[in-house]
């Protein structure tokens, strides 16, 4: 027998069937909530762009203004003539001009760069975090690849690809964690520790390094030192997996852009959530 079909109640549901209380309450608010975090997250990154554009004007004002000077000077140039009594004080005069007016804006240039460096210090370390949890990554896969090498000798070469690419990632978050150190952020020994002993393996590759480098990285107590800075990452991702937190994606762009080819969708995603979490405060973050 055909079961009869229930007439439907004026909201589109089968008498006898109750929609829960509160969901389109819920939906709403769940909905304006994220469209208020999306503005913020726009405004945020719209003034870091207009700041950027404001400094990069800045610094072709100053180009356009020593590039002129130069240009003062070499047209003054032709005044500099060798039938001329005192030619040779006129030209070394000129070229003493040029001089410091090259060296005025190689600093400049600097002194631009460093400010910028000291204003990112901490979005600098927070990408420096970012590399090296992917240098931890990597590194339990070359450490898995390892322990079955010997009873699989066909993984011998992703064990010391896998190596290499820990080792470059632990490189590049020295870097990081060393300019933001120098710059004045606050960076923990410990994490310089951990980078360094992650870089071990590429000790013998170094260009001029000698005996002493290859034997570094071919030794076994550089294997050692190479796998406690492992499990001492390994240690503190678990006590504060924020780092890991950045390859999350937070929107439907970041989603996307995880799609990309080789890894790259993931490293956007990372470096773009730690620069935009490293310029805010952890109050800020959480409201």
């Amino acid at each position: 027998m055909r079961r009869a079909r229930q007439p439907l109640r004026p909201g589109g549901h089968p008498q006898g069937e109750h929609r829960p209380r509160g969901t389109r309450g819920e939906e709403r608010d769940d909905l304006a909530q994220r469209s208020q975090r999306a503005q913020v997250d726009l405004e945020r990154a719209t003034a870091d762009l207009d700041a950027i554009r404001q400094q990069a004007r800045a610094l072709e004002q100053d180009y356009l203004d020593h590039g002129n000077r130069v240009a003062d000077r070499l047209g003054h140039a032709m005044d500099v003539a060798p039938n001329k009594p005192g030619w040779l004080s006129g030209l070394g005069d000129w070229l003493g001009g040029v001089i410091e007016d090259v060296a005025s804006a190689a600093l400049g240039i600097l002194q631009d760069i460093g400010s910028w460096v000291a204003e990112n210090a901490s979005r600098i370390a927070a990408v420096g975090n970012v590399l090296a949890a992917i240098s931890a990554v990597f590194g339990a896969a070359a450490m898995a690849a390892g322990l079955l090498t010997p009873f699989l000798p066909i993984l011998a070469p992703a064990f010391v690809a896998l190596t290499g690419i820990s080792a470059g990632y632990a490189g590049l978050a020295l870097v990081a964690h060393g300019t933001a150190w120098a710059a004045g952020e606050d960076v923990p020994l410990r994490t310089f520790g951990q980078d360094i002993l992650g870089v071990l393996p590429l000790a013998k590759f170094v260009g001029g390094g000698g005996r002493i480098a290859t034997a570094l990285g071919d030794s076994a107590l550089s294997g050692e030192l190479n796998a406690g800075a492992f499990w001492d990452s390994l240690d503190g991702l678990i006590g504060d997996p924020s780092a890991l937190g950045f390859l999350k994606p937070r929107d439907q762009r970041q989603q996307w852009q995880m799609f990309l080819p080789s890894g790259a969708g993931a490293l956007w995603v990372g470096f773009e959530n730690a620069w935009r979490d490293g310029g805010t405060s952890a109050a800020e973050r959480e409201g």
